[in-house]
């Protein structure tokens, strides 16, 4: 109850890097089914032992998971012969996809333990705010928790390209700008199981928010006391 069947975008995009060895001359592809969270990346997470290779189809160089550069890249491209493990790969700065977002400090590789070599590129694409695995590794090397979405899933107003959307209508907004400006690797679709509420039927969003914890155990006599005092 309250999943139903959607069919949602599947992403490879180009993040160009900025620092390492292949500084302006490569992009690390990442792979996100949430195109939306991109207005607000923070980091791409690597793998520390997995090895990426880098490949060229004779115009660019682009960094994937050596295990997954065939079905990440399809025909065509080769590897240049250069390789790296994830560790070695770490802190390499990258220019984001959008900069509508103020954030310091972000827009590095990190290394993640929840990153495999399963699907996508291995690369992945990380925004704390709407994903528990994001969350933890962003906050281990200290990065900005940074959520441009309210609390009814629109964006906040003002932001450029998606101010005021819903979370879900900024998918095709923020696809055809990335292809505009020549980000967009690739673009599928597949088809999976996605909450929703099951009154309205609308997309559910996960959402990190603060929370607070009582130490109840710490006045637990006075409560049973005043316990007693209620009808």
């Amino acid at each position: 109850q309250g999943y139903e069947t959607v069919v949602d975008p599947s992403v490879f995009v180009r993040f160009p890097l900025t620092s390492g060895p292949l500084a302006g001359e490569a992009s690390l592809i990442a792979w996100t089914t949430t195109p939306w969270t991109l207005i607000s990346n923070t980091a791409v997470s690597a793998g520390a032992d997995i090895t990426y290779v880098v490949a060229t189809d004779g115009n660019e160089k682009v960094v994937v998971a050596e295990a997954l550069m065939a079905s990440a890249l399809g025909e065509g491209w080769e590897k240049t012969g250069e390789s790296f493990t994830g560790a070695e790969m770490e802190r390499w700065s990258y220019r984001p996809p959008f900069q509508v977002v103020p954030m310091e400090g972000a827009h590095i590789v990190l290394n993640g333990p929840h990153v495999t070599t399963e699907a996508g590129t291995g690369l992945v694409h990380t925004n704390p705010a709407f994903g528990e695995d994001d969350y933890r590794v962003c906050k281990a090397y200290g990065l900005p928790l940074v959520n441009p979405v309210r609390a009814d899933g629109t964006f906040e107003d003002g932001l450029d390209l998606v101010g005021g959307q819903f979370f879900k209508d900024a998918d095709a907004t923020v696809l055809k700008d990335l292809e505009t400006r020549g980000l967009l690797f690739r673009h599928e679709s597949f088809e999976h199981s996605y909450p929703h509420c099951w009154r309205c039927h609308t997309a559910l969003l996960y959402y990190a928010q603060p929370s607070w914890y009582i130490r109840t155990t710490a006045v637990k006599e006075r409560l049973l006391e005043e316990n007693e005092k209620t009808n």
